[in-house]
């Protein structure tokens, strides 16, 4: 005898169809896709429609954003030339070490250099926590800024205004860099130009507005009135920092991403040691012309000069950074890379190596600015 069982087959819904994308076509193709999310409760399917990549209102608002941070955290730290001078004329400083003065601008533009690569390993793991370090790294900003203007011995201007500062405006800073290829991919080398050109702006304006201040209110107030100006403008650029994807939500079973990739294949080739090596030699040439061009001008000419040298300095490379950024997305990167090496190099050679007048300076400045500065700021985003 035979038992015949029937089975009842309930239908089941076909899921969408994907297909693979390599990380070139993920962002372009994901401004037009959606993403599917299943509901348990009713069987329905959830639309999500992500924004435009390389344009659209939100792009361009995170590249505004960006370029205000840009210009509050970075313009402010290679305008440090200015409280550099300052520090080493007036009292109470003035009676300090001229190394141990020019430790405070060097330590704060490391640590934000330095720190990056931690904080984005970190927020790997952490993603939900980018905003509330964001808000922590402005409060850590402000606080250690303005308390310098307190400080009466130079340790406590490297503590405060090297440290402090150099950690909180990392922190603020660090979102531009980790969000910059969700919003922009083949317009990124663009894209990358405006928002790191704030440096230039910040550089250019910043140097003529606290010498302003510093001969008007004094260093004291300058200091205050500057911690809350940056706090204010980086607050209001700071809602413009979104990420373009969903922020994932992760509870007390669920297992975190790692936070070192388990794929790290790329530190055996040669051509990126080569790549870092070039870049690292290349970006300390920035740090020497930022610290002390305004102390150098200062011993040809007057303090006047000084400021305008530095400032022409740093507003030199908002065109060339645009200009650079722009040609990144057609031309290739070594190009561009030994162009700006020559260029810079013959300038530094004899520009400023025989300048005996003012008037040297002024081209040395242009020309070492537009070149030096964007390809290394520009290498931030590779």
């Amino acid at each position: 005898m035979v038992m015949e069982s029937t089975y009842e087959m309930k239908p089941v819904s076909k899921l969408p169809e994907t297909q693979p994308t390599s990380p070139t076509n993920l962002s372009v193709q994901s401004s037009m896709a959606a993403l599917h999310v299943a509901d348990s409760t009713d069987d329905e399917v959830i639309v999500q429609e992500l924004p435009p990549v390389d344009r659209g209102v939100k792009a361009w608002t995170f590249c505004a954003a960006g370029f205000v941070l840009e210009m509050m955290i970075w313009g402010f730290g290679f305008s440090y030339g200015i409280f550099q001078d300052y520090y080493t004329s007036h009292p109470p400083f003035d009676s300090a070490s001229g190394v141990a003065i020019a430790a405070v601008g060097t330590i704060s533009l490391a640590i934000q250099y330095g720190e990056s690569c931690l904080l984005l390993l970190f927020m790997r793991k952490y993603p939900d926590f980018l905003r509330t370090s964001m808000w922590f790294g402005l409060a850590l900003y402000f606080a250690s800024l303005f308390a310098s203007s307190f400080a009466t011995q130079v340790w406590q201007l490297i503590l405060l205004q090297g440290v402090g500062v150099g950690i909180g405006g990392g922190i603020v800073y660090m979102p531009v860099v980790k969000l910059l290829p969700e919003w922009f991919s083949e317009r990124r080398g663009l894209a990358s130009g405006i928002i790191f050109s704030g440096t230039g702006v910040g550089g250019f304006v910043f140097p003529l507005i606290l010498n302003a201040l510093l001969n008007k209110v004094g260093l004291r107030w300058t200091l205050r009135i500057w911690a809350i100006s940056t706090t204010l403008f980086s607050a209001v650029a700071m809602l413009g920092m979104r990420s373009r994807f969903p922020v994932p939500k992760f509870s007390a079973d669920q297992r975190r991403p790692k936070m070192i990739p388990s794929r790290l294949d790329f530190l055996h080739t040669p051509l990126f040691w080569s790549f870092a090596c070039t870049t690292l030699v290349q970006g300390l040439a920035q740090f020497p012309v930022a610290l002390y061009i305004a102390t150098f001008t200062r011993g040809l000419s007057d303090q006047l000069t000084a400021t305008v040298v530095l400032s022409l300095f740093n507003s030199s490379s908002v065109v060339g950074q645009v200009i650079i950024g722009h040609l990144t997305d057609r031309i290739s990167y070594p190009s561009i890379m030994v162009f700006s090496a020559v260029g810079s190099a013959l300038a530094a050679f004899f520009l400023w190596g025989f300048a005996d007048a003012a008037i040297y300076l002024y081209f040395f400045a242009v020309v070492f600015g537009s070149l030096v500065r964007p390809l290394q700021v520009s290498s931030r985003d590779i």
